[in-house]
């Protein structure tokens, strides 16, 4: 104690190292008693600011934080856009799938989607243009022809939305033909079509993604194909400036209201009808889920819930001000 107390009232380092030094020879060990100036020539390297760690009592090594030499902080650069500077912004093409083939079920309320959705990409400057009812052959053609228009090059981005039947990461033509999502979204990489390289490339897919049957939804649908076995996932390319909204998560079905249209494209349109002049598209996805996540479907296993998913490999910042 009597130690530590002269230790504490040394006003210098040199004072500290003698008070020391007297102490060790008082208790028998003269033979460490030059240990100290080891201590000494390490406190003096301390001052040329190499970091050096102090001791308190019941507590382990702490750094001197004063004698740190901190590396400069580089400032991040901020956040770039997306030029949106065409008119029209790009091409958004909306494919509606509402009447299928046996035994797939018909998909009544898509066509209020529909309409809604046009609208919407026609108030964002979109040349909108709508196809209905396809097979999966004429679908696997529509997509190639899209894709390799020279009409891109005069355009900002490209918008596409999908709604049809749907498994995992499938979409089904009305003869329930599948068409992979990752093989729609390689025909639109900067290898396959170069007029959209390094411009934004939307895909928003209303369709579920799992075979299960939602039981007792009062007055509401899925989009389940049916009594379909669900394929393996298949893993979507992670291709710069590509976004793909699904309306659903991997092995659940996407609500539908016959006279109301979809929750997911409800809670789209809302979301960017009042938000896009503002908030960028990412910010407004998680808006959408926001609202998706406020409704209730009322089933006989309990209260039916719905969220969205994203892939993104976005590089800049997407607004779509009108």
């Amino acid at each position: 104690m009597l130690v530590n107390w002269k230790l504490a009232q040394a006003t210098s380092v040199e004072q500290q190292m003698t008070t020391l030094r007297t102490a060790l020879e008082k208790i028998g060990r003269a033979d460490i008693a030059e240990f100290p100036q080891v201590i000494s020539q390490t406190e003096e390297t301390a001052g040329s600011g190499i970091s050096h760690t102090k001791e308190t009592a019941g507590s382990d090594p702490e750094t001197t934080v004063s004698n740190v030499r901190q590396a400069p902080v580089n400032p991040q650069p901020p956040l770039q856009e997306y030029r949106m500077d065409r008119k029209p912004r790009g091409l958004c093409l909306i494919i509606n799938n509402n009447t299928f083939d046996k035994p797939l079920k018909p998909r009544p309320g898509s066509e209020i989607d529909t309409g809604k959705l046009d609208k919407l990409f026609t108030k964002l400057h979109f040349k909108v243009e709508v196809k209905e009812n396809l097979t999966g052959s004429v679908m696997c053609t529509l997509f190639q022809d899209v894709s390799q228009s020279h009409r891109h090059k005069n355009y900002a981005c490209f918008a596409c939305c999908i709604m049809t039947h749907g498994t995992l990461d499938e979409v089904w033509g009305t003869d329930g033909m599948p068409l992979k999502i990752n093989w729609i979204q390689g025909l639109f990489t900067a290898d396959s079509c170069n007029s959209l390289t390094g411009k934004p490339k939307l895909f928003f897919i209303q369709a579920c993604r799992g075979s299960s049957h939602q039981i007792g939804v009062q007055e509401m649908e899925t989009d389940d194909p049916g009594d379909i076995v669900a394929p393996t996932p298949n893993t979507i390319p992670n291709e710069a400036d590509f976004l793909v909204s699904n309306s659903t998560v991997p092995g659940y079905v996407s609500y539908r209201h016959p006279r109301q249209g979809s929750w997911y494209v409800s809670a789209l349109e809302d979301a960017i009808s009042e938000h896009h002049n503002t908030t960028d598209m990412l910010s407004m996805l998680i808006i959408v889920n926001q609202i998706l996540c406020d409704r209730n479907a009322k089933t006989n296993q309990g209260i039916g819930k719905q969220v969205s998913t994203l892939s993104c490999t976005f590089r800049r910042a997407l607004y779509l001000r009108s």
